[in-house]
């Protein structure tokens, strides 16, 4: 699961965190943080998802071996600097119109494909998704899709 919670301040942040990773390691899940390494650093999780805005700030694997890596990336540069950081995966979005981020322009399916044909590490697809989509993320190239939106809600 990829904790990513924006707006909670850096202590709310961490305290959120343990309390997912503990619920999460119980269902035999793992925890992925969403942000820079500092998450790590302030929280025990079993990874991080970098977004896309600080993947060309790093010049090699921000994190130790053995800890999950993942990033968003939009385009064919992102995808390659975040094989070039030895990410263990990917998400590639927009496919479709989303809501988090109504002004992007979406890439289709077809783009969507054409990226996955170049990566080096699984790619899921992002924005617009839901269970319909999965097989055409497979039909795509993809290993399946991920979502921001009606995946969990704690409360």
């Amino acid at each position: 699961m990829l904790f990513r919670a924006p707006s909670l301040s850096p202590q709310a942040y961490a305290a959120e965190a343990a309390a997912l990773r503990a619920q999460c390691h119980e269902a035999g899940a793992q925890l992925l943080l969403h942000g820079g390494p500092e998450r790590l650093a302030m929280t025990a999780a079993d990874g991080l998802h970098l977004p896309s805005r600080l993947l060309a700030g790093f010049a090699s694997r921000p994190v130790q071996a053995g800890v999950w890596l993942a990033a968003s990336v939009h385009d064919a540069a992102e995808l390659e600097q975040a094989q070039r950081l030895g990410v263990d995966f990917v998400v590639l979005s927009p496919v479709a119109a989303t809501a988090s981020h109504p002004d992007a322009a979406p890439m289709g399916w077809s783009a969507f494909s054409a990226l996955v044909q170049t990566a080096t590490v699984p790619v899921y697809a992002l924005g617009g998704m839901g269970d319909k989509d999965v097989p055409l993320a497979l039909e795509a190239g993809g290993q399946g899709v991920a979502g921001i939106r009606g995946v969990f809600t704690r409360g």
